[in-house]
C-alpha cells in the first residue's frame, strides 16, 4: 500500500471516522494494488483526517504493545567476531551472486564450501541468524 499526505480535492469519506471531508483541506491518502492474473489489475483507495491516521496508528501500536529486540548475552568478544562473520557471510554472498551471474561453476562451489565454514563457526558464536537458515 502507498500512503501519502495530500489536499482533499473534492469531498470524501474518513475510513476512521466516517465524517466528510471537504476540498482544500488536508488529508492522508493510501492506495493498494490489488492484481488479479496478468493483465487484470485494481486499485483500492483509502482516505482519512491526519488526525484520524494518527489515532489509528496509536490504537495499533497500544494494541500490539512494544517489542524490542532480543540482543544476545555474549561477550564483547564473541560480539566482535560475530560482527566479523556476519560481514564475511555478506561479501561472499555477494561473490556466490555475481558467479552463478558469470556461470563459474568452480567459484559457486568455492563460494559455498566457504559458506557453510563460516555457518559453522557463527554456530559456535551465539548461533546462526534465523535468515541464513534458508540461504545457500
Amino acid at each position: 500500500m502507498d500512503i501519502w499526505m495530500t489536499w482533499c480535492r473534492r469531498v470524501a469519506k474518513c475510513q476512521h471516522c466516517e465524517e466528510s471531508m471537504r476540498a482544500g483541506e488536508y488529508m492522508v491518502k493510501g492506495k493498494m494494488w490489488i492484481n488479479k492474473g496478468v493483465k487484470l489489475r485494481f486499485t483500492k483507495t483509502y482516505y482519512w483526517h491526519p488526525e484520524c491516521w494518527v489515532a489509528q496508528g496509536k490504537a495499533k501500536m497500544d494494541r500490539d504493545g512494544y517489542h524490542s529486540r532480543r540482543s544476545l548475552p555474549l561477550s564483547e568478544e564473541h560480539m566482535r567476531a560475530r560482527k566479523l562473520l556476519t560481514v564475511r557471510w555478506a561479501v561472499a554472498k555477494q561473490r556466490l551472486g555475481k558467479a552463478i551471474d558469470k556461470g563459474d561453476w568452480s567459484a559457486i562451489m568455492r563460494i559455498s564450501e566457504a559458506m557453510r565454514r563460516i555457518r559453522e563457526e557463527i554456530a559456535e558464536v551465539g548461533g546462526i541468524p534465523k535468515k541464513w537458515l534458508w540461504q545457500s
